[in-house]
Formats: C-alpha cells, sequence, structure tokens
C-alpha cells in the first residue's frame, strides 16, 4: 500500500548525570487503503528512537522498523487497490526524510 514518512520531531536533552547528551527523533507513517468493503482508510503509526549523541543506532532503528512494517497485517479491498495503482507487491521500506 502507498505510505508516506515524516520525521514530525527531532530534539536534544541531558541525561542525569549531565555528561551525556541524548537525542531523540521522532516519525510518522501514514498509509492509505479501501477496507474490505471499499470505503476509504488511513493508518497512522507513530514511533521514535533515542540515542546518546556520537553513538547513533539509525541503522538498527530503521532495520527495526522495516521488520515491523513488513509483518502488519490490514483486511482491504485489494481489487480497489491493485486499480488505483495503490497496492505493491513487495513490503513497504520505510523512507526517513
Amino acid at each position: 500500500m502507498q505510505c508516506r514518512t515524516f520525521k514530525s520531531r527531532e530534539f536534544i536533552h541531558s541525561a542525569s548525570t549531565k555528561t551525556r547528551t541524548i537525542k531523540t527523533k521522532q516519525y510518522e507513517t501514514y498509509c492509505s487503503f479501501y477496507k474490505e468493503n471499499g470505503e476509504p482508510k488511513s493508518l497512522l503509526v507513530s514511533y521514535e528512537y533515542s540515542y546518546i549523541v556520537g553513538n547513533d543506532v539509525f541503522d538498527d532503528f530503521r532495520r527495526d522498523m522495516n521488520a515491523i512494517f513488513s509483518s502488519i497485517k490490514i483486511k482491504m479491498d485489494r481489487e480497489k487497490m491493485k486499480k488505483e495503482g495503490l497496492l505493491f507487491e513487495k513490503p513497504h521500506e520505510v523512507q526517513f526524510w
């Protein structure tokens, strides 16, 4: 299905020891589809990750999010989705902007 991912927020804060800086990035992914009865529907998934600056775990985060998205099961009108060019055979790969 067709999905769009946006970075919704990014912020930096200090840990309680004041010696480490922690960065947090928040994302939202919107997916549009037709329910089994043909009614349009949207799915919103919000998620975030935090890491100590200098120790970015972005590749692990991306891999984990792609595994989560590929496991989501939605009942939808597959024929209508195909007809409108909204259904893709390969799993959605999250693209972070």
